[in-house]
């Protein structure tokens, strides 16, 4: 029983096995497709793309900005802070202190900068979501002039240089990256595989535990009890052969009474007919001798001859 409980382990885990090399090259090529040249050369091209245009947005931003704060600079300027619309118009200085509670650290940075004197070129630096400049006015003032970038936009070029930088590095270990993805799928597929292999011998134990006691009972059938009876059946085919075993060992001991019952009345006839024999041997003279008396008695005594007949 050992050897068909191990046959059928061993024919589960082949059929969970045969799917194995298929699937993995199937998710491979997947893979491969997902992050190859196909797909990868167009994204990096569009993300690239959008990453120029954004920069030339920023540059046209600085560019503007730095005409405005020229034509600022060429003006009356008040020792402080101007904060400036994406249209360039002055807004008020609660605006100012608003906009820079918001960004705390901006305005120390803002007075950091290199300080440009009034009709030279103006240098733009960015900090954070802000441009800025430090300028020298035509009456000796220095200011610090502000203008915020549009909503969203720095956050829309990080998230473009962050993608841009993550599909080069895909791709760049393009082999690494599928054989990360391939291996969980390998992992799950092992467990799953050894989930089959305990089921299989779960049911293969569950099969052949009714074939092992219709062993056991065939040898006790051969040793003579025919009154044993299994009556724990299995499922489906296996419970149909131990119904047919216990119907056929009834079969044989019915037969087997029969049997004894047909000796018993053989050996009674025998014996009838040996006592008969033995019977009739000792009859037959006697009544040969009886015959002999009646048929040569010559006298006429009447009651006599009535005994005798």
């Amino acid at each position: 029983m050992n050897r068909i409980s191990t046959q059928l382990v061993v024919s589960f885990l082949i059929v969970a096995l045969l799917p194995t090399l298929p699937l993995s090259l199937v998710v491979r090529e997947l893979l491969e497709r997902r992050f190859g040249p196909a797909i990868a050369e167009p994204l990096e091209q569009a993300l690239e793309s959008g990453l120029a245009e954004s920069r030339a947005h920023l540059q046209e931003l600085r560019t503007n900005f730095g005409y405005r704060a020229n034509e600022l600079s060429a003006g009356v300027l008040d020792e402080g802070g101007y904060l400036l619309d994406l249209g360039g118009h002055v807004q008020r200085a609660d605006s100012l202190d608003v906009f820079l509670a918001e960004r705390p650290g901006l305005w120390d940075k803002a007075r950091g900068l290199e300080i440009f004197e009034s009709g030279s070129v103006a240098k733009v630096e960015r900090l954070g979501d802000a441009l800025a400049v430090r300028v020298k006015g035509a009456y000796g003032a220095v200011s610090v002039i502000l203008q915020p970038l549009p909503v969203g936009m720095v956050a829309r070029a990080g998230d473009l240089t962050s993608g841009l930088s993550i599909l080069r590095i895909i791709r760049g270990e393009n082999g690494r990256v599928v054989l990360s993805f391939v291996g969980p799928f390998l992992l799950v597929y092992g467990i799953l595989i050894l989930v089959a292999l305990a089921v299989g011998i779960i049911w293969s134990r569950r099969m052949v535990k009714p074939l092992e006691v219709l062993v056991g009972a065939t040898r006790r059938v051969a040793e003579g009890d025919l009154e044993f009876r299994i009556e724990r059946q299995g499922p489906g085919e296996v419970g149909e052969l131990v119904q047919s075993f216990d119907q056929m060992i009834g079969n044989l001991a019915e037969q087997r009474r029969d049997l004894a019952r047909l000796e018993r009345a053989a050996a009674w006839r025998g014996m009838a007919r040996t006592l008969a024999h033995e019977v009739k041997n000792p009859l037959t003279p006697i009544l040969l001798a009886v015959n002999q008396a009646r048929d040569c008695y010559d006298g006429d005594d009447d009651q006599y001859r009535s005994l005798l007949a």
